[in-house]
């Protein structure tokens, strides 16, 4: 899935190309979902599990199923508890993309308080390194007028904060 996702880089860096793309890199580094983290059981949600059902022409609840499906089919190292169908992964836990590009610098790199106020990003990286999701998952997803209006509120309510930082915009990948 790609996914808009607007960097405020600290005021410091220069508008200069190797400049910015080392700042990136520091502030998207802790989010690389190929990161290794802790080896947990991680549950799949509701959706998924229908989804899965589907795809196994399952019951929903059929769970012990859909594990074995996925055990055989996937190589999926996973069981069912009491909470429900897991996998075991040692990923990122705090993992939010696996590539990300940078289209056009001349394009895509603004100070904060000069860029366009049309985006509307997945998410906004503060200077900080805080990852905030703003509540649009999907980049090319049709949005109603409303949804448009609260995804901008939120997204510019953070960016209005950085004025003097830059803002790249990334399309980020997951």
């Amino acid at each position: 899935m790609h996914f808009l996702t607007l960097v405020l880089l600290p005021p410091e860096v220069p508008q200069e190309e190797d400049a910015v793309y080392d700042a990136i890199e520091r502030l998207l580094g802790p989010y690389y979902v190929e990161l290794e983290g802790p080896t947990r059981r991680e549950y799949y949600d509701a959706r998924a599990i229908e989804n899965l059902a589907a795809r196994y022409c399952v019951r929903p609840s059929n769970l012990a199923k859909i594990a074995a499906k996925l055990r055989k089919d996937l190589g999926v190292d996973c069981g069912v508890d009491e909470r429900g169908v897991y996998y075991i992964t040692n990923l990122n836990p705090n993992g939010k993309y696996d590539y990300w590009t940078l289209h056009n610098f001349e394009a895509d790199v603004w100070r904060a308080r000069n860029m366009p106020r049309d985006l509307l990003p997945s998410a906004v990286v503060t200077p900080d390194g805080q990852w905030r999701d703003t509540g649009e998952e999907e980049w090319y997803r049709d949005l109603t007028p409303t949804e448009r209006q609260a995804v901008n509120q939120r997204a510019y309510a953070l960016i209005d904060q950085y004025p003097a930082c830059l803002a790249a915009a990334l399309d980020c990948h997951s």
